[in-house]
């Protein structure tokens, strides 16, 4: 506000006034201001014709306060506020007539784009006509398309070699294979077992896995009541089918909750040892369910692989 009150130099002193007296100035400045603000609800592209007379007369304006005595400027200091909302309006109206104007650019009417493409079409035949002709727009359509070259292919290049005809005798042959494989897919029809001998089988398996609990408790207590290692217990060196029926007994027994299988602190190898009925009640009490068939999964190669990891050389279990 200094450097607008200061006094100017008096070169700059001499002048011609646009305006009678400071009355006529505020008069028109609020007239430009009247305007701006009608300019503002109606901001259009014409509006920015009318602005740019409006804009110039407050130059005007604005150069006749500078020009002024330095007591008539201080006397006079409202009209800055004015000018300064004028210039507020002039910038909100150019930013609104810019809107309008990109508005405007970027409308797209497709009942417009459809009526051009019809025009447009009618117009390429010979003669005119009322229907547009499409076939007329390929030529025009198709090379806007990206075309895939056309490749020659090397079918059916090669002559087929001709299948020699099958001899007497490969015939017989062919024949006898035939034959015998019919046979070896017949299978021996057998009676399906009773009842009585599933049940004399189940008898043999629990008979198989209370022998196999009690030579686990002899086991553990020979070695002065020490986890077995699960993977000793079970491999047989010599037969991979009687380390599948080990397995399958021992999770019998597990399930059963006469066997518990745990991890010995500092030991990485899985281990078991028998339960008492004691420890049984207090599962049972405790609510931990003892139930529980721990399966494990081997394969052929893995046999293999724990047989010489281990180093076993005999089963320990050989019934």
């Amino acid at each position: 506000m200094s450097a607008i009150l200061s006094t100017p130099p008096m070169a700059n002193r001499e002048r011609r006034s646009f305006y009678a007296s400071p009355v006529d100035r505020k008069a028109a400045l609020r007239d430009a201001l009247n305007k701006a603000t009608d300019l503002q609800h109606h901001a259009d592209p014409e509006a920015l014709d009318n602005l740019t007379e409006m804009v110039e007369r407050v130059d005007e304006i604005h150069h006749d306060w500078e020009n002024a005595a330095t007591e008539e400027r201080i006397e006079n200091s409202d009209q800055v506020l004015i000018d300064s909302e004028v210039m507020t309006l002039s910038s909100n109206i150019i930013q609104s007539c810019m809107n309008s104007m990109s508005k405007e650019m970027s409308q797209y009417k497709r009942s417009d784009f459809v009526k051009k493409i019809i025009s447009f079409a009618i117009g390429l035949a010979d003669e005119p006509h009322d229907e547009p002709n499409w076939k007329l727009l390929e030529p025009n359509i198709l090379c806007l398309f990206k075309n895939t070259p056309q490749v020659s292919m090397l079918l059916s290049s090669i002559n087929p070699v001709a299948k020699p005809e099958a001899t007497r005798r490969n015939e017989t042959a062919v024949a006898q294979r035939r034959l015998n494989r019919e046979k070896e897919a017949k299978v021996t029809l057998k009676k399906p077992d009773t009842v009585t001998v599933l049940e004399k089988e189940d008898t043999t398996v629990e008979q198989t896995v209370t022998q196999l609990a009690k030579k686990i408790r002899m086991i553990y207590n020979d070695t002065g009541k020490q986890p077995m290692n699960y993977f000793k217990l079970v491999l047989n060196p010599h037969d991979f089918g009687k380390t599948i029926e080990n397995i399958l007994h021992t999770a019998f027994l597990v399930r059963d909750g006469r066997l518990r299988m745990l991890r010995v602190e500092g030991e990485a190898d899985l281990c078991v040892m028998p339960t008492s009925n004691r420890e049984k009640e207090e599962a049972e009490n405790k609510g931990i369910n003892v139930n529980i068939q721990n399966m494990i999964s081997i394969n052929y190669e893995q046999w293999e692989q724990l047989i010489q990891h281990y180093n076993i050389t005999e089963p320990t279990i050989d019934f």
